[in-house]
C-alpha cells in the first residue's frame, strides 16, 4: 500500500509478491450505486477483483500501476487511516481479538 501523491491524499493499493493484508471495509452496494460510485472515481483509482485474506474474492480498490510506482510505501502502517506521524506499530490483530473474545467469556463468577 502506498500514500499517492494526489490532493487530496489517497492509498494506492497494488497486488505485490511480497503480499500484505492491509485493513479493510466491506460496503454493499445494489449495481446501481455500485455504477454511480465507479462514474466518480477519480483516477488514479481503480475498482477490480481482489483476494481476500480468506481466498476469497470481492471488488475492491486498487491504484494505477504508474501512479503507485510514485506513491510512499506504508504497507507497514497496515491501515490507510493509521497515524503516520511516528514509526509503525506492529499489528497483532489476533492477540487483540482473542483477548477481547475471552474477556466476554470471564464476565460471570463461579458460585
Amino acid at each position: 500500500m502506498v500514500a499517492l501523491d494526489t490532493v487530496p491524499a489517497k492509498p494506492g493499493v497494488y497486488k505485490s509478491d511480497d503480499g500484505a493484508e492491509p485493513a479493510g471495509e466491506r460496503w454493499l452496494l445494489s449495481p446501481a450505486a455500485l455504477g454511480m460510485f465507479l462514474a466518480a472515481l477519480p483516477e488514479p483509482m481503480l475498482l477490480g477483483s481482489v483476494q481476500l485474506s480468506d481466498g476469497s474474492t470481492a471488488v475492491g480498490f486498487a491504484s494505477d500501476a504508474v501512479a503507485a510506482a510514485g506513491g510512499e510505501d506504508i504497507t507497514a502502517w497496515g491501515d490507510w487511516l493509521a497515524d503516520r506521524s511516528g514509526e509503525p506499530k506492529p499489528r497483532i490483530v489476533w492477540r487483540d481479538f482473542g483477548e477481547a473474545a475471552l474477556a466476554g467469556f470471564s464476565r460471570g463468577e463461579r458460585a
